[in-house]
């Protein structure tokens, strides 16, 4: 689907053009007339504003689904809800925890501190996972070592992220086929390609492709 409506949007045009190249051939009208015909076209049927509009859903979905997995991360380093005494109890115990990690950390080269963050992150469960969560990040930044494999390890610990990720795979897979339809359907139109790329980039439908 992601793709149809954009390919939709070339065969309007390319029937329209069609019928302006045959009318220069006949003469009826100037190379200018052609131009001008097709601008006009362009404006009535609102070929480049439909495009716009569906590259701006789909880029808006997977903005949603960023925006869920990075709400979702934001809670898991929140601290559990409980009364006061509970959420003392986990503010002592993170404490403790974080001060006997980081003196760990402090005592070990960057390539051993990344390997003993990372077995940390594994071991660590429930409550000990919040609390290395809401430290690890800065403290490794602070040091000046890379938090991508670290975050990694935390993602894979952290109830439903893995579901999110998968949208947003999907998501910005769906958003970038159809800003590849569209520029190459621009392209097009501004008379900047010929036309095999929108055939690559929005083919048209078969009995292979029409499920999709």
């Amino acid at each position: 689907m992601s793709r149809k409506a954009i390919r939709a949007v070339f065969e309007e045009y390319e029937k329209k053009r069609a019928s302006a190249d045959q009318a220069l051939r006949d003469k009826l009208i100037t190379p200018e007339g052609h131009r001008r015909e097709l601008e006009g076209w362009a404006r009535q049927h609102k070929w480049h504003e439909r495009m716009a509009e569906i590259e701006s859903n789909y880029e808006r979905r997977l903005d949603q689904a960023q925006q869920k997995a990075a709400q979702i991360r934001q809670n898991f380093t929140k601290a559990p809800a409980g009364n006061a005494t509970e959420q003392l109890l986990f503010e002592v115990r993170a404490q403790r925890q974080w001060a006997r990690a980081q003196r760990l950390l402090d005592q070990a080269d960057d390539v051993k501190a990344i390997g003993i963050a990372s077995t940390m992150i594994r071991e660590a469960e429930g409550h000990d996972a919040v609390a290395l969560a809401q430290e690890l990040g800065a403290y490794l930044e602070a040091r000046n070592l890379p938090r991508d494999g670290i975050a990694k390890e935390f993602d894979a610990k952290i109830p439903g992220l893995a579901e999110v990720n998968a949208e947003i795979e999907t998501a910005n897979e769906e958003y970038l086929q159809v800003h590849s339809a569209a520029s190459a359907v621009r392209g097009v139109m501004e008379g900047k390609q010929g036309r095999h790329f929108v055939d690559i980039m929005a083919p048209a439908e078969t009995n292979e492709t029409a499920g999709e």
